[in-house]
């Protein structure tokens, strides 16, 4: 019967543990840049986290600025150096929100799904579709089909 007990206990803790939110959680001090970015209608932005000292992080933000015009971006970087990330951002015509974020809050509050994912779809803060630090065509049919069927719903 103790057993029995523990192995159940067990069970609960893994499934707990291993439970998946689809929630993409703010800290408190970045609501208002996530409340301003609200543009869309529909309450849906992109979320994109990267490295603002290099290059290829720039191609991969201008591409997700030309290929979703529509939606509103928020870009969040650790990186300090504002003035730099700002003028690489206007640079690529960048169409959206900046969030730096030097202690990493959002990053860790939002772990697991940020260790394997640096780009979010979200309405509102629920996390519609999610996708590795590239801009392919796999990624751009998931997010176009999950925008296709937030905006059909309502």
């Amino acid at each position: 019967m103790k057993r029995t007990f523990h192995l159940i206990l067990i069970t609960l803790l893994i499934v707990a543990c291993n439970h998946k939110t689809d929630k993409f959680n703010i800290p408190d001090e970045f609501s208002s840049t996530f409340r301003n970015n609200q543009q869309s209608k529909k309450d849906i932005r992109l979320i994109c986290f990267f490295d603002g000292n290099c290059s290829f992080c720039y191609a991969i933000l201008k591409a997700l600025s030309e290929e979703f015009a529509t939606v509103p971006i928020v870009a969040i970087s650790n990186f300090t150096d504002t003035v730099l990330i700002n003028f690489n951002l206007d640079k690529i015509n960048f169409n959206g929100a900046l969030l730096t974020d030097p202690h990493n809050k959002c990053f860790f509050q939002n772990l697991p799904l940020t260790k394997a994912y640096k780009i979010f779809l979200l309405k509102k803060e629920r996390i519609i579709a999610k996708y590795e630090f590239t801009i392919d065509k796999k990624m751009k049919n998931k997010f176009h089909e999950a925008i296709k069927q937030i905006t059909s719903q309502e």
